[in-house]
């Protein structure tokens, strides 16, 4: 197809994010960079990827910082990477190394989601995959869920979940999703 009769057949076009055609394919302009887990030189924070939905595929990046110990739990933010719903990653450079860096200032545990992104799974399906991260993370609660780094470093009762820009979005969602009583073990969000 030459760039004029491709100009015609758009649909939508989002400047540095997305070009949808009428046809239904779309090419995304924003490329981010997928970096794996490990233990990060310059923090010393440990990361690992782990499927928290095995039906869909999805995963979370779990970061603890360097001095983690079984005999003194830290707090948990779960956190919804940004991205307009279209781009982005909880494997991505910009992630991870935001990541390290709050792991490591602040002592805490991070859970970093990953959902499915449009237009490919249209809404509500991000807020969808976000809510089973957190009935994922929820199964810890009482120490015997499956990810031993939730069971053997977080302090449930200092729970918090955050995200920016479509994460942001998805955080307010989960707020008052949680705030409707569907979580039974997490006693005090923030």
């Amino acid at each position: 197809m030459d760039s004029s009769s491709a100009a015609s057949d758009i649909a939508k076009d989002i400047t540095n994010f997305i070009r949808i055609y009428k046809d239904g394919h779309f090419e995304r302009s924003y490329v981010f960079d997928v970096v794996p887990p490990g233990i990060d030189p310059s923090t010393g924070v440990n990361s690992k990827q782990v499927v928290y939905s095995p039906e869909t595929n999805m995963f979370a990046r779990l970061y603890i910082p360097k001095n983690a110990t079984q005999t003194r739990k830290l707090p948990l933010l779960i956190f919804f990477h940004g991205g307009a719903f279209i781009v982005e990653s909880a494997a991505s450079s910009l992630y991870n190394n935001f990541h390290n860096l709050v792991v490591s200032e602040a002592n805490i545990v991070v859970v970093s989601v990953e959902y499915r992104l449009a237009p490919e799974f249209k809404l509500p399906i991000a807020y969808e995959d976000s809510w089973n991260s957190i009935k994922w993370v929820e199964k810890h609660v009482n120490g015997n869920g499956p990810e031993s780094w939730l069971n053997d470093y977080v302090d449930f009762e200092k729970v918090f979940i955050g995200g920016d820009s479509a994460g942001g979005n998805i955080t307010h969602h989960m707020a008052i999703q949680s705030g409707l009583g569907r979580l039974d073990g997490i006693t005090d969000w923030k």
